[in-house]
């Protein structure tokens, strides 16, 4: 992890600093996101993928940040990934992250 990455962290760490963005930037002020809203999630996910009965293939996925943002009923994940120059995998190596994280939670629900 680079130096740029370890100071995005740290700032996006605060509850409060992402109640704000998320009030300012989607709402424009007028919907408050409380700080009490946003929940700790596991920035890390791992999928497990079986392509033929002799190999089993891991993708291990750490994300800079990942939140949840509660909206009624609804939650919202917020998955921050720094990028400080253009690299044009970065589409895939977020779905990819993405698919780990929903991979693990599918199977502590189903297993």
């Amino acid at each position: 992890m680079g130096k740029k990455d370890v100071i995005s962290k740290a700032y996006l760490a605060s509850a409060e600093r992402i109640a704000d963005f998320l009030t300012r930037e989607l709402f424009q002020g007028r919907y408050t996101v409380l700080p009490s809203d946003i929940l700790e999630m596991d920035s890390a996910g791992a999928g497990i993928y079986k392509e033929d009965p002799a190999m089993i293939a891991v993708h291990v996925s750490a994300k800079d940040l990942v939140r949840g943002v509660r909206f009624g009923l609804h939650i919202l994940l917020l998955s921050v990934e720094e990028q400080s120059a253009i690299h044009y995998a970065m589409p895939l190596k977020v779905m990819k992250g993405d698919a780990a994280l929903y991979d693990g939670q599918w199977r502590t629900l189903h297993f």
